[in-house]
């Protein structure tokens, strides 16, 4: 049973890591139109991580161009303003807003304009 389970695993990933190419020049092209904003989801995890490398080896935006249309949203408890700081994640050469808050309404508000 394990070892059909992680033959399973094995080409869930392989289908993934095949589509991922598609998936990102998707998302590639609707940054032109719109932001990426991350709510809820960690730069830790690997699927994100692996997202936003393929983006990055895509894109032929300067770093504040990148960063304008990346933005990665943590709470941050008692904070009514909405802190933005230009961050790059590590071991890559992408960079994104990091947007502290604990104001989502108005973090809202600030996305729909």
């Amino acid at each position: 049973l394990s070892n059909s389970l992680n033959k399973s695993v094995q080409v869930i990933i392989a289908i993934y890591e095949k589509e991922s190419i598609l998936i990102n020049a998707k998302i590639l092209s609707k940054l032109t139109e719109s932001p990426l904003i991350f709510l809820g989801y960690s730069l830790t995890d690997r699927s994100i991580q692996n997202m936003l490398s393929g983006l990055t080896e895509a894109s032929c935006w300067d770093i504040s161009e990148i960063a304008a249309r990346i933005g990665v949203v943590k709470y941050d408890k008692d904070n009514m303003d909405i802190d933005e700081t230009i961050k790059k994640m590590n071991n890559t050469n992408l960079f994104y807003t990091s947007i502290k808050t604990d104001n989502y309404i108005e973090l809202y508000k600030k996305l729909i304009k």
